[in-house]
């Protein structure tokens, strides 16, 4: 992703209006979610176009995926893997310390 919908995404996550990496990071923890799922709508031919495309960010258990696709069937999603990652992360400091 690139910067600004990166900074979008973690100023959701925290419910903040100023970006933070290690905020998110907590609360993503906190939430003991498997995916992060990041549903952006397209934009529609309008007279006043919106200046972002419509986007919600939602922590998720992998059994609540297949029903997330199925409720968004012409956004974009965008599913990562925060679960796998953070046990890996996890897995890695337990051999250097």
């Amino acid at each position: 992703m690139r910067g600004e919908p990166l900074a979008r995404v973690l100023k959701e996550i925290t419910k903040t209006h100023k970006a933070n990496v290690n905020r998110a990071a907590k609360k993503l923890l906190e939430s003991q979610s498997d995916y992060l799922l990041i549903v952006r709508k397209p934009r529609r031919p309008t007279k006043t176009p919106q200046d972002k495309p419509e986007q919600r960010v939602k922590p998720n258990k992998q059994s609540e995926l297949a029903e997330a696709i199925v409720r968004e069937p012409t956004a974009d999603l965008l599913i990562i893997p925060i679960g796998p990652k953070f046990e890996d992360i996890r897995k890695r400091m337990e051999i250097l310390f």
